[in-house]
């Protein structure tokens, strides 16, 4: 079922504006794309590549207090 709720979930974030979804499929799904180093030196540069891992984390918390 795992795998099911992933395929809805890659259909919906394909379904955003191209930017939009390369930020939300390496968020939440973890699959990046060639520009992913570009990317990531961009947001070390800015110093917010934090954001993304807490945020990951975060997610990752709120699935495991869900399905209590």
């Amino acid at each position: 079922w795992l795998y099911g709720v992933r395929a809805w979930l890659l259909r919906r974030i394909e379904a955003l504006p191209a930017h939009v979804s390369r930020y939300a499929k390496g968020l939440l799904l973890g699959q990046v794309d060639g520009d992913a180093d570009g990317m990531r030196q961009t947001f070390i540069a800015l110093g917010i590549f934090h954001l993304f891992s807490v945020s990951g984390l975060h997610l990752f918390a709120l699935k495991i207090v869900s399905e209590k």
